[in-house]
């Protein structure tokens, strides 16, 4: 028979799960969202999850993921390709922000990929949060322990200052800087292995 797990609720209640239950479990939480059709702003290749950004060295308007986030855990990730800073990457409150509200912490919740003090104004920095080319970011919004959690290549680098469901509807949302630059949806660093602190 296989080993039991146990779940222990925030009222001291337990239920006795099996191994393939909490595996079940882990598979749910990477949501693969599509991002929105092409815009004014943005080329996208549906089939690579490819995003590139067609205006020039300038901030414009952002890319959506074409779907609200449903789940009770999303996990999503991005490889970076050309350059890999001045990027924000992170949830957005709706679809009616435009150029410049990154800035606003009410309305998002991003990482800002250049050391900077932008990017301190919706997280709370733990590590560098400078990108590179090649680079794999990763978001989990958390709505059952109420977290916004940034990975850099599988390692926690920043937390959001607000709660998940003070920002709802949300959705996935990223500013790009340089013409030509471009993000890819991909699936690189497992769930479980992510560590919360």
């Amino acid at each position: 028979m296989d080993d039991l797990y146990i779940i222990v609720s925030e009222t001291g209640g337990y239920t006795p799960v099996l191994p393939k239950f909490i595996e079940k479990m882990r598979k749910k939480t990477r949501v693969t969202l599509k991002w929105e059709p092409d815009t004014e702003n943005y080329v996208v290749d549906s089939e690579k999850q490819i995003v590139t950004y067609t205006q020039g060295d300038t901030w414009r308007n952002p890319i959506f993921s074409s779907e609200p986030l449903r789940e009770q855990i999303t996990y999503h990730e991005i490889r970076l390709h050309n350059k890999g800073h001045l990027l924000f990457y992170g949830i957005a409150k709706g679809k009616n922000i435009g150029t410049s509200t990154f800035l606003d912490s009410t309305s998002t919740c991003c990482l800002f990929t250049d050391p900077s003090s932008l990017g301190s104004r919706s997280i709370t920095v733990i590590k560098d949060c400078t990108a590179k080319k090649g680079d794999v970011l990763g978001l989990v919004v958390d709505k059952l322990r109420e977290e916004i959690r940034f990975y850099r290549n599988g390692v926690l680098i920043a937390k959001g200052m607000q709660k998940p469901t003070s920002m709802e509807p949300m959705y996935i949302v990223s500013w790009l800087y340089y013409r030509d630059s471009a993000i890819e949806t991909c699936t690189v660093h497992p769930y479980e292995l992510l560590k919360l602190e």
